[in-house]
């Protein structure tokens, strides 16, 4: 992933930006949620943060010190 990036296309149902090591994702469904995180919870990404404002679901996800995302 490439540091200060917005990953977003028209038709994504999540809003995904990385930012100094972090990535933050916007769900706007509370169902989306669950699937996102078993997506990216890995050895090298974990879940730090998550919030709740104006019905959409932001999650912040830190990144190991190498910068690399190993999906499953």
């Amino acid at each position: 992933m490439k540091d200060n990036t917005i990953y977003n296309r028209p038709d994504n149902q999540v809003l995904v930006k990385s930012i100094d090591g972090k990535l933050y994702i916007v769900c706007h469904k509370e169902e989306q949620m669950q699937n996102v995180v078993e997506r990216m919870s890995t050895d090298s990404c974990k879940l730090v943060e998550y919030e709740e404002w104006d019905g959409q679901f932001l999650m912040t996800f830190e990144i190991d010190d190498d910068g690399k995302i190993i999906y499953d």
